[in-house]
């Protein structure tokens, strides 16, 4: 493996204050169910293999993105330096991947390989926050194109969602909310639209909300068209084709004007689907 990174006294305290704790388990089990054959010991070895077969194989790459969006939830990377001049910490040099991941030649492949080696042998939080280090120091620019730097925009709707919300937007939708609620009326879908342009405060709307009402928000956009990024499991998930018994649950079976059980229909149809 490559050496990894020294961190500084004070780096370490941050990592000892803001441990990882369980969040990347889902992820390892994802390798080790996907990518590490049966009675196989997880190692650098294999993992420069896996990264190479990155090339080809889209599954690999989307994992890695995937691993990297998780690190930037992690508490720690916005409370750790930056070792890159002049960006301001750790969270900011890993969005500056994550914005611009075209494909896999873009990771320095051995810091990676030193990464994951570590991860999957469920190394200290030192030794992984360690090789983010690493990665991050020195990344490989895309074959082609400009995307050396994320994007300005993106940057910027980064910086804003940081900065303190005026909560005008949100006394406003928690007003409509309870309104709907008080009115009666036989709706089939309760459903509300945000309909305003790219960086006009949508999700923040919809993320502060949730702090005061529970919510389960997913971000759907393709990567690097907004901010927050997307959860690309679930718009991978939603984009797969439906199964047939989906498919005539949805279009093919009765309407609800046409049964007369009206709430019963319905909930049976979202059952089905």
């Amino acid at each position: 493996m490559t050496p990894l990174s020294t961190l500084t006294v004070k780096e370490k305290s941050v990592i000892q204050g803001k441990p990882i704790d369980r969040v990347l388990d889902p992820w390892r089990k994802d390798f080790e169910d996907n990518f590490i054959p049966p009675n196989t010991l997880a190692s650098y070895t294999l993992f420069t293999d896996i990264i190479n077969s990155a090339l080809r194989d889209k599954a690999v790459q989307e994992l890695i993105e995937s691993i990297l969006v998780c690190l930037l939830s992690l508490p720690a990377s916005g409370a750790l330096p930056s070792h890159n001049t002049p960006s301001q910490n750790l969270h900011l040099d890993i969005l500056a991947i994550v914005t611009t991941f075209i494909n896999i030649r873009q990771l320095n492949k051995q810091a990676a390989a030193t990464f994951l080696t570590i991860l999957m042998d469920r190394g200290d939080d030192q030794l992984i926050w360690s090789a983010i280090y690493d990665l991050v120091n020195d990344p490989k620019a895309p074959p082609t194109g400009n995307h050396s730097c994320p994007d300005p925009f993106l940057l910027d709707l980064h910086r804003d969602w940081h900065q303190a919300y005026l909560r005008d937007s949100l006394d406003a939708l928690q007003l409509q909310m309870v309104e709907c609620l008080e009115d009666k009326s036989d709706y089939y879908s309760k459903t509300m639209v945000f309909i305003q342009s790219s960086g006009m405060g949508k999700s923040r709307l919809a993320d502060t909300f949730g702090k005061f009402c529970l919510m389960i928000n997913f971000i759907l956009h393709e990567q690097g068209d907004g901010y927050p990024l997307p959860d690309s499991e679930i718009l991978r998930f939603i984009c797969q084709p439906p199964t047939e018994e989906a498919y005539i649950a949805i279009f093919d079976s009765q309407t609800k004007s046409d049964h007369v059980k009206h709430d019963k229909f319905a909930g049976n149809k979202v059952a089905m689907v």
